[in-house]
């Protein structure tokens, strides 16, 4: 008989899900940097280019670890500090985003259709860079989510207010590249095209990054009700 699982079953382990959320945000914080070190230059050589993906994938395949952490530690554990459900979404959130990051900057370079990153790209990641700045705070905040409730609700009206700025920057650049593709479809340059639909497509997909920031608050706001 396996007595360390009947064990296990009526002492169950105290896991910590806090440290894994310190890392995740950490692992987006120097993904970002990676990311936005390339969106600065104007070209990026072959080199560049195969070196980016490489690092942005160590960091997503770092993330997935974490994830896996995560789902162990909650099979492991009767005692969560939150339900399993709403932790498992934050991870999930967190891990999308390491997802979106390496997949637009693949979308980009493999379509090798500019010597660099399109300039809204920069804008973009800088602002997400800000507002997971702001989600990283919640984790010591939900560490005393009783005491800290005002702090949370301030920091989410914060990583709110950085999403709506995403908004205005993928509408501005939105108007813009319809201008060029209007133009290009009326003067038959395929080229220009072809150019201004690959940055539409990565433009939105960087929109869906930081549309992310409403999916974490989202979570947070409900474990927040949850462990009140």
């Amino acid at each position: 008989m396996d007595f360390s699982r009947i064990y296990g079953f009526f002492f169950p382990e105290e896991v910590d899900f806090f440290g894994p959320m310190d890392t995740m945000y950490r692992l987006i914080d120097e993904t970002l940097h990676v990311y936005i070190e390339s969106a600065t230059k104007q070209n990026l050589s072959p080199f560049d280019r195969e070196k980016l993906l490489t690092d942005l994938k160590a960091l997503e395949r770092k993330g997935d670890l974490v994830v896996q952490e995560v789902t162990s530690g909650l099979k492991r554990s009767f005692t969560p500090p939150f339900s399993p459900l709403e932790l498992r979404r934050l991870f999930s959130c967190l891990d999308d985003a390491l997802d979106n990051l390496y997949e637009s900057a693949m979308m980009n370079i493999t379509a090798e259709y500019r010597g660099g990153l399109p300039p809204f790209v920069l804008e973009q990641l800088m602002t997400f860079q800000r507002g997971i700045a702001l989600a990283s705070k919640t984790v010591d905040q939900l560490r005393q989510s009783r005491q800290g409730t005002s702090e949370l609700a301030t920091t989410l009206t914060a990583m709110c207010d950085m999403e709506m700025e995403g908004d205005k920057i993928y509408w501005r650049w939105k108007k813009e590249i319809s201008a060029v593709l209007n133009r290009a479809a009326l003067g038959g340059d395929l080229a220009a095209y072809r150019r201004a639909e690959m940055d539409e497509k990565i433009l939105d997909q960087l929109e869906d990054l930081l549309d992310s920031l409403v999916g974490m608050m989202k979570v947070i706001q409900g474990m927040i009700i949850e462990h009140a």
